[in-house]
């Protein structure tokens, strides 16, 4: 072989494995920027989440760690949208609120903000008992309920255990009553042709079955249900309002729905007002704190309209309003 021929395939294996060697070069660069990159990215969304959960997370203006909590001011407590299991305006969110507000010596009165047209019997029930409960425990803290776009049903019965409640002319007051609803499908299978097996322990058990006709004696029963419950409702009514009630009105506890000057008229309210104004005449000043519960980023990511068996029986629900 020549020696032309060697240096040739001599200059062409150089070649080779210095463009090789570029490869591998520009492949390790390319690598080490898409690293960098993809980093500049991860921290980038990392950054942005932190600000979005600190921002979520943030408390309002009138914050229960504000400064102000120091000096005497008004603990505000809101009871928005439905009072159920699970929602922010459950039993298990408000109750430590109202422990906060009373257990603080610079919080010389409580006001409950009410924006809800009810709920469960139950959840409203429990916090109406914590409120009356820690009045006993704090007789010189008053309570004061502003009812503004609604306060209904068990809205309305967080609002009686306050000292006094106020509302707006048009805000929607009252609804004192228990309903349960359902839909009856007996008839349906049947015609559809399908065969539906049902097995039970106890011979009520499936009494409110939907796809079973109700007998009288069913809805008997559910009626005393019903009704021993509306009674219970009545009775913390009257037990808070007392003397106010103009229980002449035969209405008052029919489960009807009032404005505020027909509420102020019927005793259902002691006037009409806003939460300004109620803490400026009570406390003599602005200060506000708001000891309100405040859902976490991921709990408003994940909240849901919680719906159970007790809830979907017996309820303070007011139905669907036309505005």
């Amino acid at each position: 072989m020549s020696k032309t021929k060697i240096d040739k395939e001599i200059n062409e294996e150089d070649f080779i494995r210095e463009l090789v060697t570029q490869m591998h070069r520009e492949n390790r660069r390319e690598r080490r920027w898409n690293l960098f990159f993809r980093s500049i990215r991860t921290l980038a969304f990392l950054a942005i989440a932190a600000a979005i959960f600190i921002t979520a997370s943030k408390p309002t203006a009138f914050s229960v760690w504000d400064e102000r909590e120091a000096k005497p001011h008004a603990a505000l407590i809101s009871i928005d949208g439905e009072i159920m299991p699970n929602s922010k305006s459950s039993a298990e969110k408000i109750i430590p609120a109202i422990h906060k507000a009373f257990s603080n010596k610079s919080a010389e009165i409580i006001v409950l903000k009410i924006n809800s047209p009810g709920g469960s019997a139950v959840q409203a029930g429990l916090v109406f008992d914590e409120i009356i409960m820690q009045k006993k425990n704090y007789p010189s803290k008053r309570v004061y309920a502003v009812i503004e776009d609604i306060g209904a049903s068990g809205g309305y019965y967080i609002a009686a255990a306050a000292d006094r409640i106020y509302a707006h002319e048009a805000s929607l007051v009252g609804s004192i009553g228990v309903i349960t609803s359902s839909f009856g499908f007996s008839g349906l299978l049947e015609k559809l042709g399908i065969e539906r097996r049902v097995i039970t322990a106890g011979k009520n058990k499936d009494f409110l079955d939907p796809f079973l006709p109700m007998s009288d004696e069913t809805k008997k029963f559910w009626e005393n249900v019903l009704q021993d419950t509306h009674e219970l409702f009545i009775s913390r009514v009257k037990q808070s309002r007392g003397d106010k009630l103009n229980i002449s009105n035969a209405d008052i506890f029919s489960g009807l729905i009032w404005n505020g000057l027909q509420a102020e008229k019927l005793g259902l309210i002691d006037g009409l007002s806003s939460i300004q104004n109620v803490v400026r005449q009570a406390l003599g000043s602005n200060n506000i704190v708001d000891y309100s519960p405040k859902m976490d980023f991921l709990s408003r990511l994940g909240n849901r309209s919680p719906i159970s068996i007790l809830q979907e029986k017996i309820n303070f629900d007011l139905p669907a309003l036309i505005h």
